[in-house]
């Protein structure tokens, strides 16, 4: 009974906004969408839809150059930003022309120094650094990422400043290339103390600096040093695997590889 009554309520309304509205369906002139507008109500419509109407005024577009055409004949809101390099070309934004750098991404990135000078990140680089008089390190002063790297925006693009600093002062890197201090610093950026390397090259510098997150470096170790000691002190007296397992809250392989020396063989 009830569903019979909100029926009729719905027809009625409907009927009557129906003979008030003069309802016109049409085609959006530059996306070519559908839209349906009551012409009482709209007597001077632009003809535009609200997506297209709300983009030309964020962007301060006029109605011819809403629309750029494709290669393909399809239609995309923005306009041509044209790289100076390559001349590929790429659509965006009439707001976006204003930080367009005047280079597509590939060549933004494989172009080390755009607009400023080699001199110019010189002096940007020394700028920036303090020098350790002990070890000659040309410590980053500003940022630095989560691993310790000392890192730069030159041109809208982040560089990591090692790598920065000797493509300036010395010769450009290659993609593969991998740079090693010889003064294990990560926030070092000084040229004399950088070589050009390989991954096996980056492991080895690492093991023979001791700079490896083993042991009680490492922060998912249950054990520290002292405990290591503990142990080996404690099978020598005559204490069983199990029973230390069970004390220190570890597994008995791991006990029995302690003592064997074939884990944390680096604590004496």
């Amino acid at each position: 009974m009830y569903e019979e009554f909100f029926k009729l309520m719905k027809e009625s309304k409907t009927s009557d906004k129906t003979q008030r509205r003069k309802y016109i369906r049409t085609q959006c002139k530059h996306c070519k969408c559908i839209i349906e507008y009551d012409s009482r109500r709209h007597k001077n419509h632009s003809g535009y839809c609200t997506s297209c109407r709300h983009f030309a005024r964020a962007n301060h577009i006029k109605d011819d150059e809403l629309f750029v055409i494709r290669k393909d004949g399809t239609r995309v809101r923005g306009v041509i930003l044209k790289c100076i390099r390559c001349g590929h070309e790429t659509i965006g934004a009439k707001c976006h022309k204003k930080d367009f750098n005047g280079y597509c991404n590939s060549c933004s990135k494989s172009i080390d120094v755009k607009s400023k000078s080699k001199e110019e990140i010189q002096e940007y680089i020394k700028k920036n650094t303090d020098i350790d008089p002990i070890t000659g390190c040309w410590i980053w002063k500003k940022y630095k990422d989560k691993d310790g790297y000392g890192s730069a925006t030159v041109n809208t693009i982040i560089y990591k400043t090692h790598r920065l600093s000797y493509s300036v002062f010395i010769q450009s890197i290659e993609k593969g290339d991998f740079l090693l201090h010889s003064c294990h610093r990560r926030e070092c950026c000084n040229p004399s103390h950088l070589r050009v390397g390989n991954v096996q090259m980056n492991s080895d510098d690492m093991k023979n600096a001791n700079r490896q997150l083993k042991g009680e470096r490492n922060k998912a170790s249950k054990l520290i040093d002292d405990d290591i000691r503990e142990i080996r002190k404690s099978h020598a007296n005559g204490e069983k695997s199990d029973d230390l397992a069970n004390t220190y809250g570890v597994c008995v392989t791991t006990i029995n590889r302690i003592i064997s020396g074939k884990c944390w063989s680096h604590v004496p």
